[in-house]
């Protein structure tokens, strides 16, 4: 799991909440056919992938049966939004507030690229990190994307 101080929080009424060293939370933002539905992965930094990714399907599902409680699309601090499968290569995504940031996720595409001096086909993920500069300072959200090309 990513691990960048302050970059897991929320606004709330009174102040910032911050998730780290209590509760990290993740949101995975899906189209339905009637709109946008907004399910929160709780508690992702203690989870498994593969934990996240049956917790994940089960969430889509219930959503599009409209069998979605209010509880489980609320209390986000992070959203994933992903046009790619869409054929969208790059988006400005824009934040669901009270949480502090979200990441856009694009289309992959083979991109040529130079390596060692040579022109070679590689696929390209563009990335890109909507955030509230008054929760998270430029220097941690410029941390956690250089993070992400670890995944």
């Amino acid at each position: 799991m990513l691990k960048v101080a302050g970059a897991m929080q929320s606004q709330r009424a009174g102040g910032v909440r911050d998730a780290c060293g209590c509760r990290e939370d993740a949101v995975v933002v899906r189209v339905a056919a009637d709109g946008l539905v907004v399910p929160v992965i709780t508690d992702i930094g203690a989870k498994k992938l593969s934990a996240i990714t049956v917790e994940r399907h089960g969430l889509i599902a219930r959503a599009r049966e409209g069998k979605l409680p209010p509880e489980q699309m609320r209390g986000g601090t992070f959203t994933i939004s992903s046009l790619g499968m869409f054929g969208v290569e790059e988006f400005s995504a824009i934040i669901n507030l009270p949480e502090s940031a979200i990441l856009a996720v694009g289309a992959i595409v083979d991109t040529p690229v130079v390596r060692d001096g040579v022109v070679v086909i590689r696929p390209i993920l563009k990335l890109t990190l909507t955030y509230d500069h008054r929760v998270i300072d430029g220097a941690k959200a410029a941390a956690f994307v250089v993070s992400l090309k670890d995944v």
